[in-house]
């Protein structure tokens, strides 16, 4: 409500076309991308960071995240491996899900964390070769 009464216009469930034609008609500068990994729908970065990156090559893209997602997948999966006794996918969900959140993170411009913990976590996971600068979190 706050952010409507400032003249900020919040959009969901719309198109990649729609949200660049849509960044486009009001010369934005910036664009929040909320990131999560709740059921089977794409995440936000899955579905409109390569458009707008590629679209609007000026826009500056962060991706906002409250989890380390494949640190927390990985630790359910190991407690229900270790309640049934057997392991589930063999951790594939979680280095599947390790993949493509920190492919965000390095695609986004920024990345806004929950906490310097999970700040470090991320940059700790960020593979050899990869890697993302620190000024580039908050």
């Amino acid at each position: 409500a706050q952010l409507l009464s400032i003249g900020v216009e919040l959009v969901s469930a719309i198109s990649e076309v729609e949200l660049t034609q849509l960044a486009t008609k009001h010369d934005v500068s910036v664009v929040i991308l909320t990131l999560w990994f709740w059921g089977a729908s794409a995440s936000m970065p899955a579905r409109y960071l390569r458009m707008l990156r590629t679209s609007l090559p000026h826009l500056k893209i962060v991706v906002m995240t409250d989890d380390v997602h494949h640190l927390r997948q990985r630790g359910l999966e190991a407690r229900a491996a270790s309640t049934r006794g057997v392991a589930l996918r063999t951790g594939a969900e979680a280095e599947e899900m390790k993949e493509e959140e920190l492919s965000h993170y390095y695609h986004a411009d920024h990345v806004l964390t929950i906490s310097d913990v999970d700040r470090g976590s991320i940059l700790q996971s960020l593979r050899p070769g990869r890697r993302i600068h620190p000024r580039r979190f908050s």
